[in-house]
């Protein structure tokens, strides 16, 4: 039992109802509590700290359940909070202080760290702008308009795809899209007018990114093999700082089936990382998702949940808002055709699968497992779509860490 201020009774002391000790309000003001037997009562400090009230640093007020935020360890109530100019990172949920902030684009509030994950300042206009906004112009940090206008820009859009709809080799009928991100990409001009792709500028990379058109069948993966077999006559490269970002399309999908591809990811998430390069698992570029399987099931307009989260996850369910794909940005930099080919095939099949098994089987199939059955189970889904050497290819970038478990689909 905790102790109070003084054991009998002093001129101007209240008698505290829980400890019988004696307190004097003027110097310790007493704390009126609820929700215990002492419910509607006032008592000292000592007693309501003990019954789990916290007091706040500013007001002096007590408040149950947590009520009130660290601010640099002061816990303050929102109120003083507010009065005191606290307020939280919309990036990583920690409390600053509104001179230690710096507002987004969005004009949002982050903290330094998160802001640089996200914004830079243009040396040129000194414009708060996009981080994927950014071009190195000259060893400068300029905006992709500053860029524009000082120096020969070197874009061009991609042209149409016009494929036959052949599926010996795509098996999946899904529609896709591809970017490419390089380091070095000399003569690159010569894809103008030698195929679909477009070129632009990416400020995280030092050469030029190749986006395709929407994509489909067997001429679609051609068309990317034609791409890296240019890439490869004339030397292009990647680095560390390159991905390979692959859309995949949900125009034919509904609420419900886009839950149930989402769940799947969600549920697989390991399976996935373990195939790309160690350096992309922790990219800026591609955070682990912040949601729960709960959040998932909650949504009924996916349009409102698209617009409310980032782009820069593994796995980019922003991309729904302004291009109706889901964007899988986890692959690191590749000029692969056989990389990148598998990569497409691979999450088609997958995405075909959840799509048509729906949020309960997708559920009941895949939380109950390990990884290892997780893995066997992905494989059975790529066999099933005629993908027979997906299971030995990704089993090898795993490093055989999953240990097959014969689970059927």
């Amino acid at each position: 039992m905790p102790i109070s201020l003084a054991s009998y009774a002093v001129s101007g002391c209240v008698k505290c109802p829980d400890c019988n000790g004696y307190y004097n309000p003027a110097d310790n003001p007493g704390i009126l509590v609820g929700d215990h037997w002492l419910a509607n009562r006032v008592v000292c400090i000592n007693c309501a700290k003990y019954l789990g009230y916290i007091i706040c640093d500013g007001c002096n007020e007590a408040y149950y359940d947590n009520d009130l935020t660290d601010c640099d360890d002061r816990m303050l109530c929102d109120n003083c909070r507010e009065v005191e100019e606290w307020y939280v990172c919309v990036g990583c949920g920690s409390c600053y202080h509104i001179n230690d902030l710096a507002h987004g684009t969005d004009n949002d509030l982050y903290c330094d760290n998160c802001w640089r994950d996200h914004y830079f300042t243009c040396e040129d206009c000194n414009n708060t702008c996009d981080l994927d906004d950014m071009s190195g112009c000259e060893d400068r940090s300029v905006c992709n308009e500053c860029y524009r206008y000082n120096s020969d820009y070197g874009e061009f859009d991609c042209s149409t795809f016009y494929g036959k709809s052949n599926y010996s080799d795509m098996t999946s009928k899904r529609k896709f899209g591809v970017e490419i991100e390089t380091s070095e990409c000399p003569n690159y001009d010569g894809v103008r007018n030698s195929g679909c792709w477009g070129a632009k500028t990416d400020g995280s990379i030092s050469g030029k990114e190749f986006y395709s058109p929407i994509l489909w069948g067997d001429e679609g993966l051609n068309a990317i093999r034609e791409l890296c077999a240019f890439a490869k006559d004339n030397g292009w490269r990647v680095d560390t700082h390159c991905g390979l970002h692959a859309h995949f399309d949900m125009r034919d999908e509904d609420t419900d089936s886009m839950k149930a591809i989402a769940l799947a990811y969600l549920l697989t998430s390991d399976i996935w990382h373990e195939f790309v390069d160690y350096s992309r698992r922790s990219n800026r570029y591609c955070h682990s998702l912040s949601i729960g399987c709960g959040d998932l099931y909650g949504i009924t307009d996916w349009d409102s949940f698209a617009n409310r989260n980032t782009r820069f996850t593994w796995i980019n369910f922003n991309a729904y808002s302004v291009h109706n794909t889901f964007e899988v940005r986890l692959h690191h930099g590749s000029l692969n055709d056989y990389e990148i080919c598998n990569w497409i095939k691979a999450h088609a099949a997958f995405m075909d699968w959840a799509s048509s098994a729906g949020w309960t089987e997708v559920r009941n199939a895949l939380l109950p497992m390990n990884n290892a059955e997780k893995f066997e189970f992905i494989a059975q889904v790529w066999r099933d779509a005629g993908y027979d050497n997906l299971e030995d290819y990704y089993n090898s970038k795993s490093r055989g860490q999953f240990t097959t478990c014969n689970v059927g689909v």
